[in-house]
């Protein structure tokens, strides 16, 4: 199993990755991403934050025009076993935004950490998610569900993947 090293794909310093957190700054209302200063206090810092994660998320849509399609890569397969090879940021934007759910949240989670926040790649069950601290120093996440971004708002797309991550919390603690 080399799910503990999904995240050595989240590359935040590559040129595309750069280029496309700009265009984020961009369609920030603030046209700025400042990550988590003056977001220490959570009635300020969530808004703050998450405002940057939509603006991240607007640039994946209008800008990248990330479109989930399910490539399914395989690098063979063993008996109870499923791999997959997952494309690197630069490579799911130069196919032209195509990205798998394990492609899309590698990709979101690069920006995230290219924009100053700490981004979480979170695995279930044959499908995965990007997961961002709402606050520096805080155990608060929130969750987005990556192959909506071309086909919903952002509102859906987290609140999607809020109910997703506990559905399977619930599910994991009832020892299924």
């Amino acid at each position: 199993d080399l799910m503990d090293r999904l995240a050595a794909g989240v590359t935040p310093r590559q040129p595309e990755v750069e280029g496309l957190l700009r265009k984020a700054a961009e369609r920030h209302p603030d046209r700025q991403l400042v990550g988590y200063q003056g977001a220490s206090d959570a009635a300020v810092g969530g808004p703050l934050v998450r405002s940057q994660v939509e603006a991240i998320f607007d640039a994946l849509k209008y800008d990248a025009k990330l479109t989930y399609i399910n490539s399914y890569l395989s690098l063979g397969e063993q008996k109870d076993q499923i791999t997959q090879r997952v494309r690197l940021p630069a490579a799911s934007l130069a196919l032209g935004g195509a990205a798998n759910c394990f492609d899309g949240s590698v990709l979101f989670a690069s920006l995230l950490e290219a924009a100053s926040l700490n981004p979480a790649l979170v695995i279930l069950p044959n499908h995965a998610l990007v997961a961002w601290q709402k606050g520096s120093g805080r155990d608060e996440w929130d969750y987005l569900e990556t192959t909506l971004i071309n086909s919903a708002t952002f509102e859906q797309a987290v609140d999607i993947g809020r109910r997703k991550a506990e559905a399977f919390r619930k599910q994991a603690a009832a020892g299924n």
